[in-house]
């Protein structure tokens, strides 16, 4: 277990020299390095979860080491989520903006994109990241905090808190502006990601693989 406590903090030491540099003014990180420091430890430490996996006899053992080694997985997704967020230079809008009409940013971007009045790669960033970005969530939650988090509703309560809690803290920080169709977006992303791991097939399949029944 060592070795998944090991590569946690590499990671969490990179990350924090990420965000360290960010926080100096007049320099910039190359996006393709930061990404790169929260890809290359979270292979790693799959890698080393499928190896100890497979060397372990121990069945029990087996399902510990599937959850200590997600445990550090959610460490540096919460980072990551943490950078994206409120580090990112191109969240960083320096203003307040808010809007509360359901859909109205969503519709906005859709009606550019088919008038031809806006890149395509926007529209993706501004819609399907947002729903990207909180897929994660929808694995991570229901099998670390299986105990807690029983059905679909009180995932979506959870997620709900995290994710209003985060557009606040944006809107305060003027670290990117309060939207709820962004709430609508990461709400259905993680939830995409919950059904799809409730499918009979998909955890029979983690069973097999990682011995670990949810």
């Amino acid at each position: 277990m060592k070795s998944s406590k090991i590569i946690t903090i590499i990671s969490i030491v990179l990350i924090g020299i990420n965000i360290f540099v960010m926080l100096i003014p007049n320099i910039y990180l190359s996006t393709r390095i930061t990404i790169l420091s929260f890809i290359i430890p979270s292979v790693i430490l799959i890698f080393d979860m499928i190896l100890k996996i497979i060397k372990e006899k121990d069945i029990n053992q087996k399902s510990k080491i599937f959850i200590l080694e997600l445990k550090s997985l959610f460490i540096i997704y919460c980072l990551f989520l943490t950078y994206v967020l409120f580090f990112n230079i191109n969240y960083r809008n320096g203003f307040r903006m808010v809007n509360l009409e359901p859909f109205a940013t969503i519709n906005r971007y859709i009606k550019a994109f088919r008038n031809n009045y806006i890149n395509p790669i926007i529209v993706f960033i501004n819609i399907g990241v947002n729903i990207v970005l909180f897929m994660p969530m929808g694995f991570f939650v229901p099998i670390l905090f299986k105990k807690k988090i029983k059905n679909i509703v009180s995932f979506s309560i959870l997620n709900l808190i995290i994710i209003f809690s985060i557009e606040v803290t944006q809107y305060l920080t003027c670290t990117g502006s309060a939207d709820i169709d962004d709430i609508i977006l990461n709400i259905i992303g993680a939830i995409i990601t919950y059904i799809v791991i409730k499918i009979k097939a998909v955890k029979n399949i983690i069973r097999k693989l990682f011995y670990y029944e949810y």
